[in-house]
């Protein structure tokens, strides 16, 4: 079976003389002038700048990331006077790399808690914190798990929350 044969005139009589249009080009996306590829040359300056500050704070920000991992690692640690000894350890790492080794390498007792608390805007050890990094180490001292934790979370806090000397 066929399909039967197409007339002459097919479709729309009326269309039959008309031509096929012919587009236009294509506006291309690129700027023309100079004014937009000066703003565009700013824009990618200023993007690379920005990353370049982010990457050179998160890489000057390393130590904090590490000292917070070592006190995670430590936090669970039953013994008081071997968190305590930890701790300051911990925290005396990371102050040697954010201050001046020969004004922290030094300190001791109250003196190490007493800069521990002016590195901060808001002191974070408070006075039973302070006695217990201060001779925690050289004494024989109990300590509950509760303020453990505590002890360990100012110590997060200090850590994050410490200017840097150059940043003073």
């Amino acid at each position: 079976m066929k399909a039967p044969p197409v007339p002459e005139v097919f479709g729309n009589y009326l269309l039959k003389d008309f031509s096929q249009i012919v587009l236009p080009q294509e506006i291309s996306w690129i700027p023309q002038t100079l004014g937009w590829k000066c703003f565009a040359a700013l824009l990618v300056i200023l993007f690379t700048y920005y990353l370049l500050r982010k990457l050179r704070r998160h890489y000057q920000n390393r130590y904090r990331r590490e000292g917070v991992a070592r006190l995670r690692a430590i936090g669970n640690c039953d013994d008081s006077q071997t968190l305590v000894r930890e701790l300051n350890q911990v925290l005396k790492l990371v102050a040697m790399v954010a201050y001046p080794r020969t004004a922290v390498a030094s300190l001791s007792g109250q003196a190490w808690t007493g800069f521990l608390n002016q590195q901060c805007g808001a002191p974070v050890f408070n006075k039973q914190q302070k006695t217990f990094l201060a001779s925690g180490s050289y004494q024989q001292i109990a300590i509950d798990k509760e303020s453990a934790q505590d002890l360990v979370q100012a110590s997060l806090a200090w850590i994050d929350g410490h200017r840097r000397a150059h940043d003073v």
